[in-house]
């Protein structure tokens, strides 16, 4: 079975961690051993270098709505699916599917697939982005307005604010504002429930005092800090925008809704899957390097 394969990444030998910090030498050896043993399978293609970044879906409709820095594009997905023929016949994995770029880009091309990742912001907002596809502006707007009515009146939502940064990160009258955000929101209906918790996500950074940058969340306290209720408000408009230009990209009606579940890569033993995936396509987390749980804590909390 294919899970089994993904054991063919094992090292020869365990890499030696002394005082608390990877021994170069060992860790620069084991890549030499890997690169030697699986020469004949890797390709170095300089091309696709501006591919793997965000940076390629700042313009493009839905995925732009939340700035996850980790991600690739859309075309870096698009070209390979090009490169390989694949069709609506494949069926489609990617093993760490972050905020699930591979997913929407099969999604939008009629292609089944499936995802799995251990970082709740990342599934939650793997399996949110396709619904956008299949939702009027008309009704966004007429949910986000039944939700405005009732935020004067809304109690302030619990959220974990015993998390260190928490206590910090937001000037009160924003976490006031997100908290009851938060408790509105979710007397909504599924999708808008979902989908406008999505566009609540991507603003509590630019209301905090905290900017993710490189591996870490840096606290800038003298930083601009804007409203949350304002912001919520822009992206409502900017995904107004977005379902309106969808056929502007090409992407038709027909969209295969992928299916993304949290979990462990290394066990796929409850993963669903409907078939044997045809094609894998992913970025492995950086182990021991980025801590994703503390780069997206103020989402989590």
């Amino acid at each position: 079975m294919f899970e089994e394969q993904l054991s063919m990444f094992e090292l020869d030998a365990p890499i030696v961690v002394e005082n608390g910090k990877v021994n170069i030498k060992t860790a620069q050896a084991q890549r030499e051993i890997l690169e030697k043993k699986y020469k004949n399978q890797l390709q170095e293609n300089l091309k696709i270098g501006s591919l793997v970044s965000y940076q390629g879906n700042k313009n493009l409709p839905v995925l732009r709505l939340f700035r996850y820095k980790e991600a690739f594009s859309y075309q870096f997905v698009k070209d390979f699916f090009n490169e390989y023929s694949i069709t609506a016949k494949d069926y489609v994995f990617d093993p760490f599917c972050g905020m699930g770029t591979t997913l929407f880009t099969a999604c939008v091309n009629n292609i089944p697939s499936l995802g799995v990742d251990r970082l709740p912001t990342g599934v939650f907002l793997a399996d949110t982005l396709p619904k956008i596809l299949n939702v009027s502006a008309t009704e966004i707007q007429k949910q986000y307005s039944i939700a405005k009515e009732m935020f004067s009146t809304a109690e302030q939502a619990k959220v974990a604010e015993d998390v260190r940064i928490m206590k910090i990160a937001f000037p009160e009258d924003n976490l006031i504002e997100l908290k009851k955000w938060k408790t509105v929101i979710s007397k909504l209906e599924s999708p808008y429930k979902e989908i406008i918790n999505l566009l609540y996500l991507s603003v509590i950074e630019p209301s905090s005092f905290t900017a993710k940058d490189g591996q870490f969340l840096r606290y800038l306290p003298e930083r601009e800090v804007l409203k949350p209720t304002e912001l919520l408000d822009r992206k409502i408009k900017d995904i107004q925008q977005d379902i309106g230009n969808l056929s502007t990209f090409g992407w038709n009606d027909k969209f295969v809704q992928p299916a993304v579940y949290q979990g462990d890569t290394r066990d796929l033993s409850t993963i669903p899957f409907e078939r044997e995936p045809s094609f894998i396509i992913t970025s492995p987390p950086y182990a021991n390097r980025y801590d994703y749980t503390h780069s997206y804590s103020l989402e989590l909390c």
